[in-house]
């Protein structure tokens, strides 16, 4: 299947399509160079041409032939013709004169089924031809395809034996070399080290004697050395032991130190806020206790107290009982001409009134004499007089009512313009109080705000101490600005690394007030490795820098400090 492979037609395409074919096989691609293949497909194309053109040449000269012999034809038929009117004469053209329509007619006709007949039949003619021509082309084609293919098979066999035996050959000629050149390399080496064991006992004698005399020299040397390394290094781990305890109590110290601060700044934020409530504390307190102070006000009754006075002042002037002793008095002994005429009206009245008396008492059946009647009928007068008496009060005391209630409705009236006009006052006192305290409140809330834009709170790591710093001037103040008064801004919340007095590096939060020596598990530190100076011990140790990462690297994807990248 592999040689079989080589002998299949190429997948490219040579030539002009169908009409002028090349047959290339896959063997002759890979075994022909550029050059050679463009040669074999250029001359394949050439005969494939030629022969085409040799084809429609023979095709083309059978038409002409046909062609000029149907013309060779006709012209003989017409000379035959002339020469039969030319021995007749004119009796023949005359007879040929008559019929000369008819001869035309019969001729055209004639003409027309013999071209008709002639036309198919070279039709068919020419589709026989045509297929055999076919045939003929497609078994030569396949026969010189087959014999091609068995010449290309042995030239390929012939080939590929002739390439086998040039690359065998050249094969076993590098082997030779590469014998031969492996042969002459060990006989080279061979006498080199023949040549290197002649100095070898010479040489190693006087390697002795020196390496010997090396050896003892550098001997004492090193007991020197290892004597005085061993005195440095008690002396240093005497002086680094004392380090060490300097260091625990220090550390201790410091701890301390910022323990106590956290809890003074604790402690302060727990005194704000205690006091914060308190005030706010007393607020509430003062206001229930103005709002008590209020509800225990006692009404004022002042308004009931003197209606009631009213009303007994004017029931002491009803004197209904004074005119019923009046009208008596009258009636039995007048004093003046008032009284008697008093009398006179009421005699009048009890006379009238003593027909009624008379009248109600017939009518009940109850026998009365004048005298009683006229009893009767003073009595009703005097009471009717009363009554009399007592309306006319009753009228006088509400004409008194209604006067005394237009009077309290007009002081009433007045009293509540006032009041108007006096809340009025003091409700733009109170508003322009309150807005004048809400401007100053809203002016120092502006302030204040400004303030915190525009300053920032740092803290500084060499004086342990805040300062105040203008973003906009990057002018510096230990003084916090007198616009924020007793407020604060607030501080960062990031961690700042110190150096104590050892120079050991920890880390502060100036926010939180917490301290610790390990680094922040939150920041990205630095990845550097520095030498950790601060430990006072010999070899000097090496570790992570204690800075935190400022930069990213982008040659290892890792975040270092200012001072590692400026160190090449």
């Amino acid at each position: 299947k592999c040689i079989q492979r080589f002998f299949l037609q190429s997948e490219s395409v040579w030539g002009r399509g169908r009409i002028f074919p090349v047959f290339i096989c896959q063997w002759e691609e890979h075994f022909y160079n550029e050059a050679l293949l463009q040669l074999v497909r250029v001359s394949r194309r050439e005969e494939a041409i030629s022969d085409k053109l040799d084809r429609d040449n023979f095709r083309t000269k059978s038409q002409v032939w046909r062609q000029w012999l149907d013309y060779a034809r006709s012209q003989g038929s017409l000379r035959s013709v002339f020469k039969t009117i030319k021995t007749q004469g004119l009796i023949a053209f005359c007879q040929w004169t008559a019929i000369e329509h008819a001869a035309l007619k019969i001729q055209r006709v004639g003409r027309g089924l013999l071209g008709r007949s002639k036309a198919g039949i070279r039709r068919m003619i020419f589709m026989s031809a045509r297929l055999i021509q076919t045939r003929s082309r497609i078994y030569l084609a396949k026969k010189r395809l087959y014999e091609l293919s068995s010449t290309y098979k042995w030239a390929i066999v012939e080939v590929q034996r002739n390439i086998r035996g040039c690359l065998g050959r050249r094969l076993a000629l590098k082997k030779l070399m590469a014998l031969v050149e492996q042969e002459y390399l060990s006989n080279v080496r061979e006498r080199e080290r023949l040549e290197m064991e002649r100095g070898v006992w010479c040489l190693t004698k006087l390697q002795a004697f020196w390496r010997r005399k090396e050896a003892i020299a550098q001997s004492i040397q090193l007991r020197q050395k290892r004597e005085r390394e061993i005195q440095i290094r008690q002396a240093m781990e005497t002086e680094r032991n004392q380090f060490l305890r300097e260091r625990q109590i220090y550390e201790k110290q410091l701890e301390d130190y910022y323990k106590a601060m956290r809890e003074d700044h604790a402690s302060w934020k727990r005194t704000q806020s205690k006091v914060s409530q308190d005030q706010t504390k007393v607020r509430t307190l003062r206001r229930r206790l103005k709002k008590e102070e209020l509800e225990s006000v006692e009404p004022d009754n002042s308004e009931c107290l003197a209606t009631e006075n009213w009303k007994r002042e004017w029931e002491a002037k009803s004197g209904v009982k004074d005119m019923k002793s009046h009208c008596i008095h009258c009636i039995d002994q007048p004093d003046n001409r008032t009284e008697k005429q008093t009398r006179l009206t009421i005699r009048k009245r009890v006379k009238g009134r003593m027909k009624e008396v008379l009248a109600r008492a017939k009518e009940r059946g109850i026998p009365m004499e004048t005298k009683e009647a006229k009893e009767v009928a003073t009595k009703e007068i005097i009471h009717i007089i009363g009554e009399e008496e007592r309306a006319s009060l009753r009228k006088q005391m509400d004409d008194a009512f209604l006067e005394r209630e237009r009077c309290k409705e007009e002081a009433r009236l007045k009293a509540a313009a006032e009041e108007r006009d006096a809340n009025s006052r003091a409700t733009l006192h109170a508003v322009s109080v309150v807005a004048t305290a809400c401007r100053k409140w809203l002016a120092r809330k502006e302030l204040r705000r400004f303030c915190l834009e525009t300053y920032e709170k740092e803290f500084d790591e060499r004086n342990h101490a805040f300062f105040y710093m203008n973003k906009i001037t990057r002018e510096v103040s230990w003084a916090k600005p007198k616009a924020m008064g007793e407020f604060e801004i607030p501080a960062k919340d990031e961690w700042k690394i110190l150096r104590d007095a050892h120079d050991f590096p920890y880390y502060f939060n100036p926010y939180s007030v917490q301290m610790r020596w390990n680094p922040p598990v939150s920041e990205d530190m630095c990845c550097g490795i520095v030498p950790h100076t601060w430990w006072r011990e010999y070899p000097v140790r090496s570790g992570r820098c204690p800075n935190f990462g400022c930069k990213l690297n982008e040659d290892d994807g890792k975040r270092y400090c200012y001072e590692c990248l400026a160190v090449p």
